[in-house]
């Protein structure tokens, strides 16, 4: 498993997702965590590859029952693909998922992937590109902060000699 993280957003509290039964919320986590964070190739059994976008995955129902299920008392409870199934026919009606049924699997795309997770990978021609050519100057380190923390620390030190 690749490391990493993404965003979780509060606004996510008071969407649709949030007001739906645990195991919604659950599949819909689950769906962002495995989600591609880059464009990438993903080779099928008939020698061509698929290309998925960021916030895209190949996936089945049975991975995601798979995915999702929980211990509930020492006893493991795995959801239906049929379950599945209605979850993410709900998501996609609410505006959530984007999906589509094919032969090597169901192709699931989360929607507004771009706007909450930005591509932390760009490569050093895309950056070029999106600043005309031109790099960005890097910020100098500020030469008198020393000062300040020299004076922050003398005004401490003198408020806790006067209590």
């Amino acid at each position: 498993m690749k490391r990493g993280f993404t965003r979780s957003w509060r606004r996510e509290l008071t969407s649709p997702v949030w007001a739906m039964p645990p195991l919604y919320h659950r599949v819909f986590y689950w769906l962002r965590q495995k989600a591609k964070w880059k464009h990438e190739l993903v080779p099928t059994d008939r020698g061509v590859g698929i290309w998925l976008d960021p916030g895209m995955l190949i996936t089945s129902y049975q991975i995601i029952s798979e995915g999702v299920a929980y211990s509930e008392m020492g006893v493991l409870r795995l959801p239906s693909k049929k379950t599945i199934g209605k979850i993410l026919r709900w998501l996609e009606k609410n505006g959530q998922v984007q999906i589509v049924a094919g032969h090597y699997g169901t192709t699931i795309k989360i929607s507004n992937w771009d706007k909450y997770q930005p591509a932390h990978y760009e490569t050093p021609s895309n950056n070029s590109k999106a600043n005309g050519g031109k790099r960005k100057a890097r910020k100098k380190p500020d030469p008198y902060a020393h000062l300040y923390i020299r004076e922050i620390n003398s005004h401490t030190e003198a408020e806790s000699a006067g209590s």
